[in-house]
Formats: structure tokens, C-alpha cells, sequence
């Protein structure tokens, strides 16, 4: 399985190369038709220009854990990609398309707070920090308007929660 893993892998670290052959609109509209209802579900990426979608694409990593290892990077966001990929997280099961650490943006982000997650088969994500999230978003200021509007509803979201729970 894990033989499987990386020949996954290595065929996906290919995808950037082959990227680089196609036109940006072609490239944008290839991320649209793959990753669209990946990116969709976290509201930084919601409703942004083609081209910040594509940048983020383009800047997120390819990591593979094995059963048992820890998804414990701070400040990043993790997307699953494969099929059959599990990772659990604060009583929660990840699957294929499922994201973790949607509040990598937040500022008040603390080693407390923070929930490693838990790789529960041999898993594929795609990796994106906070610090390439601000670098994409230097590049796009109308689309940092809109993260920044995303960032203080998560911030609410969080401080509801934080309240009920209490």
C-alpha cells in the first residue's frame, strides 16, 4: 500500500511541470474543473479570481504520511487528496476532499488551541502554509480584501464556538 502511495505521489509532483506547458487560462481552467470543490469548502479560496485560485494550486506541496504519523505542521492547511486517505483530528474522521486546519490565517493561532491530526491510513495532502498563503495574497490585492473579510468570519465563527462550548 504504501508502494501505491508513492507512485501516486510521484505521478501528482509531475502535475506542476506539465503546468508549465499550458497556457494560464488553460492552467486556471484545469484547476476549476479538478480542485474547485476542494477549494470551495474553505472560505479563504471561496468565490476568488481564477488566477489566486491557480496560485494557491500552484504553491501547495505534495506530503504522504503513513498510519500513525502526525499531521502536526502549525499554521497549515491540509487538504486530502487521495482516495481511501483517512486522518483523524479532535474526534473527527478526514476523508478524500476533506481540509483541516481551515483557521491557518488567524493571527491568534496558539500551540494550545492546535489539534494534530492523525494519519489513520496512508494518506496524501496537499500542504499550504500561512506564510505562502500572505506571499499569494501580496500578489492579488482584491482577492486579500476578500481573505481579510473571510479571516474575521472564521475569527467570529471560532469565538462562537469557543462560547457555546463553554
Amino acid at each position: 500500500s504504501f508502494l501505491l502511495q508513492c507512485e501516486e505521489r510521484e505521478r501528482r509532483s509531475n502535475y506542476p511541470t506539465l503546468f508549465e506547458d499550458l497556457s494560464e487560462q488553460l492552467q486556471a481552467d484545469l484547476v476549476e474543473e479538478i480542485f474547485a470543490t476542494s477549494l470551495d469548502k474553505i472560505a479563504y479560496f471561496r468565490g476568488r479570481s481564477p488566477e489566486f485560485r491557480l496560485a494557491i494550486f500552484k504553491a501547495m506541496r505534495i506530503a504522504v504520511f503513513a498510519p500513525g504519523e502526525r499531521l502536526c505542521q502549525p499554521a497549515t492547511l491540509y487538504l486530502i487528496i487521495n482516495h481511501g486517505g483517512l486522518v483523524g483530528q479532535d474526534g473527527r474522521i478526514h476523508i478524500r476532499g476533506g481540509s483541516m486546519n481551515k483557521d491557518f490565517m488567524l493571527e491568534s493561532w496558539s500551540a494550545e488551541r492546535f489539534k494534530p491530526g492523525v494519519a489513520l491510513t496512508y494518506v496524501q495532502v496537499h500542504c499550504l502554509t500561512r506564510d505562502e498563503m500572505r506571499e499569494i495574497c501580496d500578489r492579488f490585492p482584491k482577492d486579500r480584501k476578500e481573505i481579510a473579510r473571510a479571516r474575521m468570519r472564521v475569527r467570529a465563527r471560532r469565538a462562537w464556538r469557543a462560547r457555546a462550548a463553554n
